[in-house]
């Protein structure tokens, strides 16, 4: 049985966004800084003036290509942000997404609101948003989630949106 999802990431054209994605390192982490040496033609320790070694330290880490972002069918339950939709992912795992595919004054664009965590997540980011569904039900649940997160003491990171509205398109409901 499988235990992981595939994301696939496809860009028409040259011009897109690629932003590497850093993790936090449970401590910080102090390393010797290593520079490229044109004289022994290979990686070496940096040193200063006085023949120290140089050395950083570190607080995250670039993210592998597995990210242990966890939600299974039993902890996304019990978890804080679970909205009642089967298909819902964790606000982290979005917001990674959107770190990685876009800037901050972006625009996303989701044509299957759901319970609105891509919208959550762009307007946490600072990123603008859209987001549409054909179920009156999603609308309902994800403007609550957005006015709430609207309402928040701790702003968003800028440029988000301050403000959205919602319109009804196409036949109404019988």
């Amino acid at each position: 049985p499988h235990n992981h999802n595939a994301i696939f990431w496809y860009a028409k054209g040259g011009r897109y966004t690629a932003n590497a994605v850093r993790v936090p390192l449970p401590k910080p982490v102090k390393r010797d800084r290593r520079v490229w040496s044109k004289e022994e033609g290979r990686i070496v320790a940096a040193r200063d003036e006085h023949g120290k070694l140089i050395y950083d330290t570190y607080t995250d880490r670039k993210a592998d290509d597995v990210w242990s972002i966890g939600q299974s069918a039993v902890t996304k339950r019990k978890s804080g942000e679970y909205l009642g939709y089967p298909t819902q992912k964790p606000l982290r795992l979005l917001e990674r997404l959107l770190s990685a595919a876009s800037n901050p004054g972006d625009l996303v664009l989701d044509p299957f609101a759901g319970s609105g965590t891509t919208a959550a997540a762009a307007q946490r980011l600072g990123r603008r948003w859209i987001t549409c569904d054909a179920n009156p039900g999603a609308i309902q649940t994800t403007a609550v989630r957005l006015r709430g997160l609207l309402e928040e003491k701790k702003p968003p990171e800028e440029p988000a949106q301050t403000s959205f509205c919602v319109e009804r398109v196409g036949p109404a409901s019988e």
